[in-house]
């Protein structure tokens, strides 16, 4: 991979209206590596943001959220498996919940949300 090349196109994705989600996306993915605790919760959120992402970008903010999954799914090229196994990862913790994972479980949570990242980005 050419880095420079690589990050400027990341770069011209996050910039305008609609980059605050990537950013957002971003950030998220950077709290889920700091806090352990809370490690599903924000790699949840981080493809949900891209699903914003993704809905701004193609006209879909009106649709509903099942419509907007869809589309999402179809630009990342990713199963609807893997977006519930990381929600299901998530849903404690959004509500509350201290629940403890293991290193290897939150190494496929990382490399399960990072591959659909980078499916989405290049999609997009």
């Amino acid at each position: 991979i050419n880095l420079p090349e690589a990050l400027t196109k990341l770069r011209e994705k996050t910039v305008g209206k609609n980059g605050m989600y990537l950013n957002r996306c971003f950030g998220d993915l950077a709290s889920a590596m700091k806090h352990a605790d809370d490690t599903g919760f924000y790699c949840y959120r981080a493809i949900e943001s891209l699903r914003h992402h993704c809905a701004a970008v193609n006209s879909l903010t009106k649709e509903s959220k099942e419509r907007q999954w869809e589309k999402f799914r179809e630009v990342a090229g990713c199963d609807e498996q893997i977006l519930r196994e990381i929600k299901a990862t998530a849903d404690p913790l959004r509500h509350g919940q201290v629940v403890g994972s293991s290193s290897a479980d939150r190494e496929r949570l990382f490399t399960i949300t990072w591959n659909t990242v980078d499916s989405y980005l290049a999609g997009v």
